[in-house]
């Protein structure tokens, strides 16, 4: 912000005459057009021109896709400055439509909201290649990283393309399911052939007691499916996780997914009219074979913290006038992790505390993300493995290597990250919280 002595440099003497109309206008709260008929030009352009003048006098300057943000800081600045020169309802009513705040536990964020955080070139890259004909994308991210939202974007886009989905989520099956791999694939192709409204009579023709059942269901998905839809199917497997859990399913499953990319990519029927998305939260610990593995092929979408710039787009959003300071000392804290960043900003912008008060008490019960952070610890309970070996991590003051088991499970949840040389906490959040309940424990 400018200070005083500044401000006092700059006004009244390096305006123009014309920019001092301009800005009276402006500052009474008159909108362009009204500026340009008292002006008596018909130019709006040169109004904005002229406004857009003064604020580079005073230092002000937009960020790329910003538009109305120097307006803003405008009016503050001579509200702060010089108020007796605003209209008193300008200042009253100003941000005229402060933001429809959404909380951040709703989950996936809505196709039309303001507040998703765009990964930028992301979503272009992942609709690019659902278009493409026998495409696998693969989403891999941590809890909370943005997977479903992200996800619910690219549905929405396959949809405008007419073509037809198939979404399983893996959390719905039960572990009955799960531990015969005959009644998982009769209920994997029943489930295929409702949402596609087929006939699923062809179900009744495998016995699914067999050995041998994976090479048949295929051959009947290729002609009792794929070769009786008109437009594309797109496959959408979420938590895809839940399958590691059981070794002799995954072992038979994760290789039929390779199975059917590999014929996506030589035969007509399957490269025109099938694409996967197989969503994730850390790589496969079941051991696979490397040519049967299908977390080696198609196009890995791997979501990772957001970047600082992504995080000053996401607090323009909300209203908040951020410097680098306060970006830094946010992000110092909870890095880039999308729910801890919007759950800070909408607490933020609703006024319930400033950035200071909020990381102060960050790590505590009594903080923003009391909730979120119980909820771990009371996970961590259940599973003694996953907690000494998170406790490890905590206390260490370096990268510490794990078991291979734990080690997926707490970067499944977030709560770790890896590096070259090991795991550390995801953000300082967590190593503050956690070795406080571990000293207590």
């Amino acid at each position: 912000m400018v200070t005083k002595k500044e401000f006092e440099r700059i006004y009244p003497k390096q305006l123009t005459p014309r920019q001092h109309q301009v800005l009276n206008l402006f500052l009474q709260g008159k909108s362009e057009p009204e500026i340009m008929d008292a002006l008596r030009v018909n130019n709006r352009s040169s109004v904005r021109h002229h406004i857009a003048n003064i604020c580079d006098l005073f230092g002000l300057r937009n960020e790329p896709g910003e538009h109305n943000v120097l307006r803003r800081d405008l009016i503050d600045l001579f509200a702060k400055y010089k108020p007796e020169m605003l209209n008193p309802e300008i200042i009253i009513d100003w941000p005229r439509n402060p933001p429809d705040l959404e909380s951040p536990e709703r989950s996936p964020v809505p196709l039309n909201s303001p507040f998703y955080g765009s990964r930028f070139s992301l979503e272009s890259d992942c609709y690019e290649e659902i278009e493409s004909e026998g495409a696998m994308l693969r989403i891999k991210g941590a809890e909370k990283m943005g997977k479903t939202s992200l996800l619910l974007r690219i549905l929405d886009h396959v949809k405008n393309k007419q073509y037809q989905t198939v979404c399983f989520n893996f959390m719905d099956a039960e572990s009955a399911l799960l531990s015969d791999l005959g009644l998982f694939l009769r209920w994997f192709c029943q489930n295929v052939c409702n949402q596609l409204n087929l006939d699923s009579q062809w179900i009744t023709s495998l016995d699914f007691s067999k050995p041998g059942i994976v090479l048949p269901c295929k051959n009947k998905f290729q002609t009792e499916v794929l070769a009786k839809v008109t437009n594309p199917i797109v496959l959408v497997l979420e938590e895809l996780d839940i399958i590691f859990l059981y070794e002799k399913l995954a072992k038979d499953f994760l290789p039929m997914l390779r199975s059917w990319n590999e014929a996506s990519q030589r035969e007509n029927v399957w490269k025109k009219n099938l694409r996967m998305v197989l969503v994730y939260s850390t790589n496969c610990y079941v051991k696979l074979d490397v040519n049967q593995s299908p977390f080696n092929v198609g196009f890995l979408v791997e979501l990772t913290e957001f970047a600082p710039q992504a995080v000053q787009d996401l607090a323009s959003r909300h209203q908040l006038r951020w410097n680098d300071e306060d970006l830094s000392k946010l992000m110092a804290v909870i890095g880039g992790y999308p729910y801890l960043i919007r759950v800070a900003l909408y607490r933020l912008a609703r006024q319930e505390m400033t950035l200071d008060q909020l990381l102060e008490t960050a790590a505590t019960d009594e903080g923003v993300y009391r909730r979120y952070l119980q909820s771990h610890w009371a996970t961590l309970q259940k599973y003694s493995t996953w907690k000494e070996a998170f406790k490890q991590v905590v206390i260490a003051d370096k990268p510490v290597k794990l078991e291979q088991l734990p080690e997926f499970h707490l970067l499944s949840m977030g709560l770790v990250k890896a590096t070259t040389k090991g795991v550390i906490p995801s953000c300082q959040l967590y190593r503050d919280y956690f070795r406080e309940k571990f000293q207590d424990s």
